[in-house]
């Protein structure tokens, strides 16, 4: 699920300036949100709960992820609320492997979660999946490029329904902007943009060859529209790693954290 938030743009904060360049020419068209991977190198699975709730999660390591904090709350909020119980939660890899879930982490003030496996969770072949958190700020992202892949919706057909669940879709990412503890992502040259069913999707920063997880998605944002039709979302709201670094590292035995200076 990916929480949805209107508001008037006068009202935005936000510590850097921006463009809205990115957005010319989508205001009309409906959302393609990304590329169908062929092959996740990374390990990003879909997280599905038995109650029919859908996000999104990256594998930290065989027996943890990162996810968000509203994708494992009963009442679906980005703070507070009470756990799913994790016995309801199963993560699957597009190929196919799957482990349910044994303990739900929360953070206890931003939109960010880990889910802790009852069984490693392992790629074809045995493949192990290890990914680093970024050390860098969320403001040195400013004006880079991120790899972002989730497995949401990516249009609203001619009913309004949402469509294309359950399909691991790739783009690349602008971050327009630092806001509150996280980055903003507008629209790329290509009109794509994150979704509902992203929530909870990691994007990440390509540092010499490295991939290093620079934030959880969170919520997508509606520049005074009264509406979650896909052709009218604005930009995307992610949660910065480097405001839940240390939090991970409290509750993953040898959490993965890496450097990404020079940024």
């Amino acid at each position: 699920m990916k929480r949805i938030i209107i508001l008037v743009s006068t009202s935005l904060v936000a510590c850097n300036s921006f463009s809205d360049a990115e957005l010319t020419g989508c205001a009309d068209q409906e959302i393609i949100n990304g590329t169908t991977v062929s092959e996740d190198d990374i390990g990003q699975p879909l997280l599905l709960r038995s109650d029919g709730w859908q996000c999104s999660a990256t594998l930290l390591n065989d027996y943890y992820a990162l996810t968000a904090h509203h994708c494992l709350t009963v009442q679906d909020d980005i703070t507070g609320g009470d756990p799913v119980d994790a016995s309801i939660v199963t993560l699957t890899l597009m190929t196919g492997q799957s482990a349910k879930g044994a303990a739900v982490y929360r953070h206890p003030t931003l939109d960010v979660a880990i889910l802790q496996l009852a069984t490693p969770l392992l790629g074809p072949n045995g493949k192990h999946y290890t990914n680093y958190l970024m050390d860098a700020t969320s403001a040195s992202l400013v004006g880079q490029t991120l790899y972002c892949a989730g497995w949401g919706n990516y249009a609203n057909d001619d009913a309004g329904k949402e469509v294309g669940w359950g399909t691991l879709r790739s783009a690349y990412m602008h971050v327009s902007r630092t806001d509150a503890q996280g980055y903003d992502m507008y629209r790329n040259d290509q009109c794509q943009v994150q979704f509902n069913g992203d929530s909870g999707s990691s994007c990440f920063l390509n540092v010499n060859g490295n991939y290093y997880i620079t934030g959880v998605d969170s919520q997508g944002f509606y520049d005074n529209k009264a509406t979650d039709n896909a052709s009218q979302l604005e930009y995307v709201y992610q949660v910065g790693a480097d405001y839940f670094r240390d939090w991970v590292l409290s509750i993953v035995p040898l959490a993965n954290v890496a450097s990404a200076k020079g940024l």
